[in-house]
């Protein structure tokens, strides 16, 4: 497991499946407190089946400060745990604008999940409001 400066941490765990198999799993999580209770937001990153060593993909460096103001105004939102209906009622804008900004925002990031959009603007230290 490695810890990051701000409390982040990364690792990689076998979990036992329920034929006995094991699954390997990379995992990413981000500590926070939220009206006063800690909470950690907790990550798959990746599995495999075919055993501890799992293939590295590259992927190119990116940073959340490649998105815009909208998309991290939305991606706060979503982080507070708002449907992209509430995120669209809130701003005024269709469903479906809230859903092209989130996917074009998963892309920037080379992320998988609305949770992994999160986990790495957080994990970045940026602000989500």
């Amino acid at each position: 497991m490695r810890r990051s400066p701000g409390g982040d941490f990364t690792g990689q765990a076998d979990l036992v499946r329920s034929d006995a198999g094991t699954v390997t799993v990379q995992y990413a999580a981000h500590p926070a407190i939220v009206a006063g209770a800690r909470l950690v937001l907790f990550v798959a990153l990746q599995t495999s089946r075919h055993g501890r060593h799992m293939p590295e993909v590259p992927r190119p460096v990116t940073s959340a400060s490649t998105l815009s103001a909208r998309e991290m105004e939305i991606v706060g939102l979503v982080a507070q745990g708002a449907t992209s209906g509430e995120i669209a009622n809130a701003l005024h804008v269709s469903g479906n604008t809230v859903r092209t900004h989130v996917r074009n925002a998963m892309a920037k990031l080379d992320v998988r999940s609305r949770a992994q959009l999160v986990a790495k603007t957080m994990g970045e230290g940026l602000t989500l409001s």
